[in-house]
């Protein structure tokens, strides 16, 4: 913005061109400034949220599959937790993985909460062919950001629950 001023000197009054930003400009900047940034942190929170839903429904659901394969194939079937590679493995074995599964972007394994991401000793837990947890139950605690989610394997049943903590 250009401001004329007047200046009188020497040579009478002369109008002369002064640049700079008024006090209102510098207001409404930073107006809108606030206004985008709080914009933009919301849907990266939804996001974050509908990542961590998928991810621990998928976790859930895959462990579902592992006691139904347990069943089925007649042997025990493992869930191996990697933290430190943002996945967990599905299989007859512990040490050699049938299957891989990825979290989501910016989901993880909270470790904050549990060594591993998990309370299941060693990082696995393995269900029998009659369905039931081989050792006790226990809990993985994911996380996206500022939201965690546990998924709860319940003792006997080998059931899972989902809990969303705030």
């Amino acid at each position: 913005m250009t401001i004329k001023m007047f200046k009188t000197g020497e040579y009478g009054t002369q109008i002369t061109d002064e640049s700079g930003i008024t006090l209102l400009e510098l207001i409404i900047a930073l107006a809108l400034i606030l206004i985008v940034s709080a914009g933009l942190s919301a849907p990266m929170s939804r996001s974050e949220q509908r990542a961590l839903n998928k991810a621990s429904l998928q976790l859930q659901a895959d462990i579902r599959f592992a006691q139904h394969m347990a069943v089925i194939e007649g042997r025990r079937y493992y869930v191996v937790f990697n933290p430190e590679r943002r996945s967990y493995s599905l299989g007859t074995s512990r040490i050699r993985a049938d299957e891989t599964i990825f979290l989501e972007n910016g989901v993880s394994f909270d470790e904050d909460r549990g060594i591993g991401g998990n309370n299941f000793p060693e990082n696995w837990l393995a269900f029998t062919p009659q369905g039931t947890l081989s050792r006790q139950a226990g809990t993985v605690y994911l996380r996206a950001g500022r939201f965690r989610q546990d998924v709860t394997v319940l003792v006997g049943t080998g059931r899972t629950a989902v809990f969303t903590i705030r």
